[in-house]
């Protein structure tokens, strides 16, 4: 558990623990994942963070092309008024 909340860490997200009903529907997921090992396991783990990490990078790639365009957009119209 200390090496994934070391991952969690580095990638600037946290993990929290809640308990809530069972959904039935999550008994279909943990059949596949009994036969896999733990270190199969995090290696699964470490891509879904992976991906994770990604996907925040892409997010603020995203906003900043955004906010870029914004301004010359902005520029433009003080310049035309």
């Amino acid at each position: 558990m200390e090496r994934v909340r070391d991952l969690l860490v580095a990638c600037g997200l946290e993990l929290r623990v809640a308990m809530e009903p069972l959904d039935s529907g999550h008994r279909s997921l943990i059949g596949p994942g009994l036969g896999r090992t733990p270190e199969q396991r995090l290696d699964d783990l470490t891509r879904a963070v992976a991906f994770l990490h990604e996907g925040r990078e892409a997010m603020a790639e995203a906003l900043e092309r955004r906010e870029r365009t914004r301004k010359r957009t902005r520029q433009k119209g003080r310049q035309a008024g």
